[in-house]
């Protein structure tokens, strides 16, 4: 499977884990959303890293 895909349903669980952290009064699930923002925000640059370098690698390839 694509790495892009286990970062995209990572983003969609760390959505959806803020969505109840909002609702939610214990300190812990807020601490935990907080946490999995962080590791989301280093896969989703990690991703965009992995997309730009193969935008640029394969624009300075020479035809053969």
């Amino acid at each position: 499977m694509p790495r892009w895909l286990f970062v995209v349903a990572g983003i969609v669980a760390v959505i959806n884990v803020m969505i109840e952290a909002t609702a939610a009064s214990n300190v812990f699930v807020r601490v935990l959303a907080i946490l999995l923002l962080v590791v989301t925000g280093f896969f989703a640059g990690t991703l965009f890293h992995l997309v730009k370098g193969r935008r640029n690698s394969s624009a300075a390839a020479p035809e053969a």
